[in-house]
């Protein structure tokens, strides 16, 4: 569960060769739940592909519901694990989706 601060200490560490100032070091730990939560935003578009086939006002709806939700903008503004945790759940839905559409699953 600790990905996402790895992943912050990286950034970190990058911007600390440039800056050591401390609000440039958090902004470089917070862009990594920026990072996530874009990528969740864009796998919630394929979602949404995948379930609204035929109403695509429907598609959108889902990806602003998803997107503007004051807790998901909440977390993606600071530092936490939250974000990372939010992104796999948006993946393991859309493979989740994929699967019952194909019939495939990993055993056959």
């Amino acid at each position: 569960p600790i990905t996402s601060y790895i992943l912050s200490a990286v950034f970190m560490k990058i911007t600390s060769f440039f800056t050591s100032d401390g609000v440039a070091m958090l902004r470089s730990a917070r862009l990594v739940s920026v990072i996530c939560n874009t990528a969740t935003v864009w796998v919630c578009i394929g979602i949404g592909q995948k379930l609204f086939k035929c109403k695509p006002y429907v598609k959108w709806l889902f990806i602003l519901l998803v997107s503007m939700l004051p807790q998901f903008v909440f977390i993606s503004s600071y530092v936490n694990i939250d974000s990372f945790a939010m992104l796999c759940t948006a993946i393991i839905i859309y493979f989740w989706i994929e699967g019952i559409k194909t019939g495939k699953g990993i055993f056959d």
